[in-house]
């Protein structure tokens, strides 16, 4: 897989904390997708991948948040090269889910 867009994104994203995550997201879209996600730049299926990532996600057992997070870095990326990404809203991709979990403080 050449992460050569991919660095170049991440390159332009101010916060480190974002970069992590989104490359993450990537890692975790290309674990799923078995290919380079620069092969969906302007493709006209990357809204039906992104869903099909999405319910692979929620399969896996990952919570609701955790598929937001992960779904954002791909559809961010495609977004940034100019990829219309068009999805079901009935999937409640960008729902979020208050916590219950208690997260202890970092200084």
């Amino acid at each position: 897989m050449d992460m050569g867009k991919v660095e170049d994104w991440l390159s332009v994203i101010p916060s480190k904390y974002t970069r992590k995550s989104y490359k993450h997201g990537i890692l975790k879209f290309e674990e799923f997708y078995q290919k380079g996600i620069e092969t969906l730049i302007k493709s006209e299926e990357s809204g039906k991948t992104i869903e099909k990532y999405y319910v692979w996600l929620k399969e896996k057992g990952y919570l609701q948040n955790s598929c937001r997070n992960l779904v954002n870095a791909p559809i961010q990326f495609l977004k940034y090269f100019h990829t219309t990404v068009e999805y079901g809203k009935k999937l409640g991709i960008y729902r979020s889910v208050r916590t219950t979990r208690d997260h202890r403080l970092t200084i």
